[in-house]
């Protein structure tokens, strides 16, 4: 009877393409449960901390999760002492070469810490310890009418997340 849509922009494109679904649609948004956020403030990265990454889910082509691999290097490159903290189990296997890389650099990529999968607590608690939590993605999924969940709950810990520049961003997130 209902059709339930995770976003605004979902819901207008369905009720757009499916005109029986008009005024049937209702918005669901992302579920978060609330997270306490971490008792400790803001670290300064130039007094002696290295930057901390974090990541969690899947490891797929369009997320970006080979090329997340490189950033300790290229960042410590430039006067940036960084590590990266990758939380998930599942790895796309459907192009070889990818999951060749992801499997290699997810066990022996210098500054790289692999956790496997974690319950949600403490994966939580994990990207809590974070700086910065990586939820970039390839600009094909720009046009994606869905929003991450990983991103909100980043942010529901207090760990701002690294995202693509797009509109349905800026309107949770802000410009």
């Amino acid at each position: 009877r209902r059709v339930l849509c995770q976003t605004p922009e979902l819901r207008t494109f369905v009720e757009a393409v499916v005109p029986g679904v008009h005024g049937r649609t209702l918005l669901w948004e992302p579920i978060i449960p609330d997270a306490p956020l971490p008792e400790t403030g803001p670290v300064d990265i130039r007094d002696d901390h290295d930057l901390r990454l974090g990541y969690a889910g899947k490891f797929a082509p369009a997320w970006n999760t080979d090329l997340m691999l490189a950033l300790p290097a290229e960042l410590s490159e430039r006067g940036i002492p960084t590590r990266l903290d990758m939380v998930g189990d599942k790895i796309h296997r459907e192009d070889p070469a990818f999951a060749e890389r992801m499997d290699s650099g997810l066990r022996g990529t210098p500054g790289v810490t692999w956790h496997g999968g974690l319950d949600r607590t403490s994966t939580l608690a994990l990207m809590a310890a974070c700086d910065v939590g990586l939820s970039w993605r390839d600009t094909c999924l720009d046009d994606s009418l869905e929003l991450s969940t990983k991103a909100l709950e980043y942010a529901s810990v207090g760990t701002p997340p690294v995202l693509n520049r797009t509109p349905m961003h800026e309107r949770v997130f802000g410009a």
